[in-house]
């Protein structure tokens, strides 16, 4: 008994998100007694309309058949309305099942990095741009003043050299 109702647990999950066919579903109805109800909402609704209208006037009779058929006339819109409404639902969740596997099968595919190219490409464009601002930096200093910068350290760099060698050279005279 157990494993039966495991079965029709697993076999029940199966249907979960299905959509059962009308022909099912009318059927279910029937066997509940749901259709019965239904059926019998429509007659009382026939029945109050029709002893309204015994009960009226006659002018009023023709302005409640007037308001009766716009009524029916909303009724049927508002069943139009209501099957387009289902029929764009079903639709809705097919093209979001789909977009979800579409989804999935990108990302799986390396989708996630192909959407972050143009983002890197923007950061190495910038580095890039940053980069070859600095070098323009360094141009213009190297250009500039940084030669005349450089010329005193070198200046004092042969002063001392030139000293070096004068005392080498006076050295080297005493001993002669």
């Amino acid at each position: 008994m157990i494993e039966s109702c495991t079965v029709d647990r697993r076999r029940g999950s199966q249907f979960k998100g299905s959509v059962p066919p009308a022909s099912v579903v009318e059927a279910i109805r029937a066997v509940l007694g749901l259709e019965l109800s239904d059926r019998l909402v429509t007659d009382l609704e026939i029945l109050v309309s029709r002893k309204r209208r015994d009960m009226a006037e006659k002018r009023d009779r023709q302005a409640l058949d007037a308001i009766e058929q716009r009524l029916n006339q909303q009724r049927i819109d508002l069943q139009t309305e209501q099957n387009r409404l289902d029929t764009l639902i079903e639709t809705l969740e097919t093209a979001e099942d789909n977009l979800r596997s579409a989804q999935a099968k990108f990302d799986a595919e390396g989708g996630n990095l192909a959407e972050a190219a143009p983002q890197l490409n923007q950061q190495l464009q910038q580095l890039r741009s940053e980069s070859e601002h600095h070098r323009q930096n360094l141009r213009h200093l190297a250009s500039d003043l940084l030669p005349l910068a450089l010329i005193q350290p070198l200046l004092k760099a042969a002063h001392q050299q030139g000293q070096i060698e004068l005392h080498r050279q006076q050295a080297q005279a005493a001993q002669i």
